[in-house]
């Protein structure tokens, strides 16, 4: 049988929710869903960096550091405290 070849998050998740085979998911998508299994145990396969980019000139803007802040908060609940430092 030919392995299984997808290009977006949804139809690999879905994929392996069928049961169709085991890939990588992120940690709040994998312990979120009913039926599916960390093979892993708690230690993390994978991790990476994300980067939030702003203009020098709207750095500090109110807007901004509302945004910057709340995806801050967001990352640190999803993520552990690891996560969101500046």
């Amino acid at each position: 049988m030919a392995p299984l070849t997808v290009n977006d998050a949804e139809t690999l998740f879905q994929a392996i929710s069928a049961g169709l085979g085991k890939s990588v998911l992120p940690r709040f998508v994998g312990d979120g869903a009913t039926g599916l299994r960390r093979l892993s145990g708690a230690k993390p396969v994978l991790s990476r960096e994300v980067w939030l980019l702003t203009h020098a000139e709207l750095r500090r803007q109110a807007r901004m550091t509302a945004v910057v802040d709340w995806l801050g908060d967001l990352m640190k609940r999803r993520l552990g405290p690891k996560a969101a430092s500046r």
